[in-house]
């Protein structure tokens, strides 16, 4: 079973996990969520810290604030504990301690050894839109768009779908930095051409994002769920998938920042040197 945090945050509607005896815990903790978390308010329209506010459980009149008080209390009938726990809805809310009327909540369905996310607001495409805004310099309106699409499309359960756009703007990074390279002296386009995604990306790597060159299973991975993995493996393993663009992305971000300074730079001393030869005259 996930973290907490991760159920909360990057679970997409009506995928499930696993879980054993063991994560009986997790499953507490989650029902009972008292905890904080830093993600983005919607209504703030900034990064904010949320709090839990489900009720602490309560039986016969007694408190019993954690999984040991639970599992010690009822020791000799395991049974209570598991009544406690499975075959039943839970409802977490959060509120945003900057203005505590701002709130989010998350609906998971819980059975015997599975947890589902079956609702949740705001959306997770809301919850991500800030982190996929900032990449907006370093994409065509048509990319923008598409990585927008990848997570509205996880937050309604679709994996394959998507894999489809996350592929798309790996291969346009692909392509972008192919057109630099054809400029060169000395390309030979017909090998890329010919070549495999890991051999374009070999004869492209001082072109790409160094996370891009050095994991190039990405790409295979994406592919394979578009034609073999099933929509739960996917949806499993998208925020993963999602990071790697994400961090493709922040380097060149990093370079567009770097080139800005220097333009900066250079025209100031520019204009310093003019100044200076003009007060030698």
């Amino acid at each position: 079973m996930k973290p907490i945090e991760e159920l909360l945050l990057n679970d997409a509607l009506y995928q499930k996990d696993t879980f054993t005896v063991e994560e009986h815990e997790l499953l507490f903790n989650l029902k009972h969520y008292r905890g904080t978390i830093d993600y983005h308010c919607s209504e703030c329209n900034s990064s904010s810290t949320f709090e839990g506010t489900n009720r602490e459980l309560v039986i016969g009149g007694h408190r019993i604030p954690t999984f040991r008080d639970l599992r010690n209390r009822f020791s000799s009938n395991y049974n209570v504990v598991e009544q406690q726990l499975l075959n039943q809805y839970y409802f977490v809310e959060t509120e945003c301690t900057r203005d505590r009327s701002h709130k989010s909540m998350f609906f998971f369905k819980v059975t015997d050894d599975t947890i589902e996310k079956v609702g949740q607001y705001p959306s997770l495409a809301a919850l991500n839109q800030p982190m996929i805004q900032k990449y907006r310099p370093v994409l065509s309106e048509e990319k923008y768009k598409e990585f927008n699409r990848a997570v509205g499309l996880t937050t309604h359960g679709v994996g394959i779908g998507s894999f489809v756009y996350l592929r798309r703007i790996f291969e346009d990074l692909i392509e972008e930095a192919h057109k630099v390279a054809q400029q060169e002296e000395g390309w030979n386009n017909d090998d890329f051409i010919r070549g495999r995604m890991d051999e374009k990306i070999e004869l492209l790597k001082h072109h790409l994002p160094s996370f891009l060159s050095e994991n190039k299973m990405i790409y295979g991975i994406l592919s394979k769920g578009i034609h073999e993995l099933s929509e739960n493996e996917c949806l499993e393993y998208f925020p993963i998938m999602k990071v790697g663009i994400e961090l493709m992305l922040d380097e060149k971000l990093e370079e567009l920042e770097k080139k800005k300074k220097q333009d900066e730079v250079k025209k100031a001393l520019s204009s310093i040197q003019s100044k200076i030869k003009k007060n030698e005259a």
